[in-house]
């Protein structure tokens, strides 16, 4: 939680309990007021998440052209990424069933582990546990200030609705578990709530 001393504090709560709330004011026109909400610990039962990003090329050739032999390169892992793997797929024609043709060459997808998590935000309605694709997790940008659940309706400045977040871990069968359910809160079919016995996010299944 931000202190007394905050200069630029946005709201008088900006982050939930268990969050540190920090700040860096601008002072100048140019310059913009910047705060995040950091998680000071991890739920016991959570497992450290690794968050996927994926490089995918279309195949080389039109249907007019003829690329045996030609590979389309996936991009690069960003610096500080790890390579988790790389796939090699032959290509078919465009809008055909008819599978794989050498003239048209073949494709990369490259996966790489963007960041490793324990605790994520999710957004308010939330019902299933996202998979490693999905790549809010962890980031500061999930975690905005003023905008966690607290049982009250979030508006802009010209009163339109503003999703709010909870933050959230998985364990290791997938499930996600609330940061804390008694005094944050977690999601009950969707719906806010806090306290009582909690119903851990099943696992999302992509099939």
């Amino acid at each position: 939680m931000g202190s007394s001393s905050s200069t630029c504090k946005p709201c008088s709560n900006p982050c939930p309990a268990g969050f540190t709330y920090s700040e860096s004011c601008g002072w100048w026109w140019w310059q913009a007021d910047e705060h995040t909400c950091t998680p000071n610990s991890t739920p016991a039962g959570a497992e450290i998440q690794s968050i996927l990003e994926i490089h995918y090329t279309g195949c080389p050739c039109s249907t007019l052209g003829n690329c045996e032999g030609t590979v389309k390169r996936a991009g690069k892992c960003a610096p500080g990424q790890t390579e988790l793997s790389l796939e090699e797929d032959c290509c078919g024609a465009p809008f055909s069933s008819a599978g794989c043709q050498d003239r048209y060459g073949s494709h990369e997808t490259r996966t790489c582990v963007k960041d490793e998590v324990a605790v994520f935000a999710l957004q308010d309605g939330a019902r299933t546990c996202p998979d490693q694709f999905f790549k809010e997790w962890g980031s500061p940008e999930a975690f905005s200030v003023c905008r966690w659940c607290d049982g009250e309706v979030k508006v802009d400045e010209n009163g339109a609705f503003l999703p709010c977040w909870l933050p959230y871990a998985a364990n290791s069968d997938g499930d996600c578990l609330a940061y804390d359910s008694d005094n944050i809160g977690w999601y009950n079919n969707g719906q806010f709530t806090r306290g009582g016995a909690e119903n851990f996010l099943p696992k999302f299944n992509r099939d």
